[in-house]
């Protein structure tokens, strides 16, 4: 694990953006058209709901979240899919860049078995983080009656919601190499990233820590410029209001120029970001598995 605690792993994506651009681009591309569709699919299905529920303006009145949030389940589960499918393709093609840096057709992007397994994987461990969450919750719910309400219940609570985030980073740590083994496999190889990782949580944490910094470094040089951005096209001094509060109560107003402007800019931005923050995991499984000779 010692060669991985340099920067090769974590610099793995700035290599395929510089090997491979044209596959960058079109991942880009991806993210751009799948942002513009949603968007337009959110303003002409429950726009102002959505962006009624954005400006907080019924945050105090519950029955009128709970009246938005009914109009807006079909947008979320929309977004569920469209999360769900999208990553899954790029999930794969990241893959490939790394695995089978040859075969850049379609800039490494398919629809097959290998994008559905991808999606099977991130289901299941979105189910295991929300079972995470929920026992998180039952824990606090059986504290807060046991103890009732004190000084001691919000401070085990804090401990509660620490606690959460800690094992979701561990456990997604973990299971960083899941991925890679179920694209290598054939099959979900969960168990298989979890004895790999065995004993190398710790470095690898700080090989993901690293690409975290290094990705927010690129997001806020790239935020600048859709700012800049943002501004020219017509959003002038109130740019951050445009990006901060999206208007998505007509079609119009979702493809406004300063709107879209930052729709294309960031999307465009996010697909650039992917290699950087999915291709670690696939470095060290490679590395990993050539230093020790295990078969994924």
């Amino acid at each position: 694990m010692a060669e991985l605690l340099g920067l090769d792993a974590a610099f793995t994506g700035f290599r395929i953006v510089r090997e491979h651009p044209r596959a960058a681009a079109l991942w880009a591309l991806l993210s751009v058209v799948s942002s513009v569709l949603f968007s337009l699919f959110i303003a002409a299905t429950a726009g102002p709901a959505f962006t009624e529920m954005m400006s907080l303006r019924a945050g105090n009145d519950p029955r009128a979240v709970a009246l938005l949030m009914a109009q807006l389940w079909p947008v979320l589960g929309g977004a569920l899919v469209v999360v769900f499918a999208v990553y899954s393709i790029v999930l794969a093609a990241v893959n490939r860049a790394v695995s089978t840096p040859d075969d850049d057709r379609f800039g490494y992007m398919r629809l097959g078995l290998e994008e559905l397994r991808q999606m099977g994987l991130m289901f299941m461990l979105l189910v295991m983080a929300l079972a995470l969450y929920i026992l998180t919750v039952v824990a606090a719910v059986v504290i807060g009656l046991i103890v009732g309400p004190s000084g001691r219940t919000a401070a085990m609570a804090l401990t509660l919601v620490v606690g959460l985030i800690g094992a979701l980073v561990y456990f997604g740590v973990r299971l960083s190499l899941a991925s890679p083994l179920t694209f290598a496999a054939g099959k979900v190889r969960l168990a298989r990233s979890w004895a790999m990782t065995r004993g190398r949580f710790w470095s690898m944490l700080g090989i993901y820590g690293l690409t975290a910094a290094l990705g927010l470094t690129v997001w806020f040089l790239g935020f600048a410029v859709i700012s800049a951005g943002v501004a020219l096209a017509g959003g002038g001094a109130d740019a951050l209001s445009v990006i901060a509060r999206p208007d998505f109560s007509s079609i119009a107003a979702t493809m406004s120029p300063p709107r879209l402007t930052y729709l294309v800019l960031q999307s465009a931005l996010s697909g650039l970001l992917w290699p950087l923050a999915l291709s670690p995991p696939i470095a060290i499984c490679r590395a990993l598995a050539a230093g020790s000779g295990v078969q994924r």
